[in-house]
């Protein structure tokens, strides 16, 4: 599991659905979640996890889609499996792994150096702790 640190920008909520907004390196982030805990402030520094096959790659892309958190990204490391690759991305000083398969790696021929975006969707990313 991918873990990131980042800030809570803006909460909305209605009823027991909440909206988090968060800063990340300079990026923005949301995620939508049911029953987050109250004790979640804006500027509250949180811990955010996500697993890295719901992280979605995105090389060359140019359009709009309904994925707000797009994280622009170097490829520090490809490592190529049978089946699968591993993308080790690098936002800022953070590391966090994205897994897709082989047939997609190659079809983006993925290289150390390149530049693309991160695609996690808002229901992807979970708040691991809450940090005071």
């Amino acid at each position: 599991m991918n873990q990131i640190h980042a800030k809570v920008a803006e909460i909305q909520r209605l009823n027991n659905l909440t909206i988090v907004s968060f800063d990340f390196e300079g990026q923005p982030m949301q995620m939508m979640a049911l029953e987050i805990s109250e004790k979640l402030e804006i500027g509250t520094d949180v811990i955010l996890g996500m697993k890295a096959t719901n992280i979605i790659l995105s090389k060359e892309y140019e359009g709009i889609i309904s994925v707000s958190n797009q994280l622009n990204c170097i490829v520090e490391k490809v490592g190529n499996g049978e089946l699968l690759t591993s993308v080790t991305l690098r936002i800022g000083k953070n590391l966090i792994e994205s897994i897709i398969t082989r047939k997609s790696s190659s079809n983006m021929n993925l290289q150390e150096g390149d530049k693309v975006k991160a695609l996690i969707n808002e229901s992807e990313l979970s708040i691991l702790e809450i940090r005071s």
